[in-house]
């Protein structure tokens, strides 16, 4: 089996170390939604104009996250070697805990769409798609399967000193 850990500024990395990231991606997305918020703002106001540019920013959108998501899982069943994918069960990350939290950054990953879309195109390439309770994944070391070592970013380090890439230890 193959795990694929899933997250913001790194989409996917697979246990398999491979890393997938877009940083164009993610560049146009942030541009997006610095249009929408302005074009908000107009609305808000009354203006006829921006109500119309508002929905056609909003396709605008959900197409270039609908493209890449397909792009990138096709990308994925073709780079693993396994005939299962391990993915996170992440349904409930998005809920805000507390009246006043900001889930703005993690409300632009399209964890939900690229789960569904990996699913049905798992089939295509013979493979199947589980989900695991993401709890503890990243803090957990890999090797010794204690929580033992220490999160510091993009890096883990273990209870040996050893550092490892922190989304490719989770994915394991």
């Amino acid at each position: 089996a193959t795990g694929i850990d899933l997250g913001v500024r790194v989409i996917a990395s697979t246990s398999e170390g491979k890393l997938y990231i877009d940083r164009k991606f993610n560049a146009e997305k942030r541009k997006i939604r610095y249009n929408k918020r302005k074009l908000q703002a107009a609305k808000n106001r009354g203006s006829k104009s921006a109500r119309r540019n508002l929905k056609k920013i909003r396709r605008k959108e959900a197409n270039k996250t609908r493209n890449f998501v397909h792009n990138l899982s096709k990308k994925i069943l073709q780079d693993t070697e396994s005939g299962y994918l391990v993915l996170e069960d992440l349904s409930g990350i998005k809920k805000k805990k507390h009246k006043g939290e900001n889930k703005n950054r993690i409300g632009q990953v399209p964890f939900f769409i690229l789960k569904t879309i990996l699913t049905y195109k798992a089939h295509l390439f013979n493979k199947q798609v589980l989900t695991v309770c993401p709890s503890w994944t990243s803090q957990i070391d890999h090797r010794t399967g204690q929580k033992d070592g220490l999160r510091l970013g993009r890096r883990y380090i273990g209870a040996d000193k050893v550092v490892l890439d922190a989304d490719i230890n989770a994915a394991i």
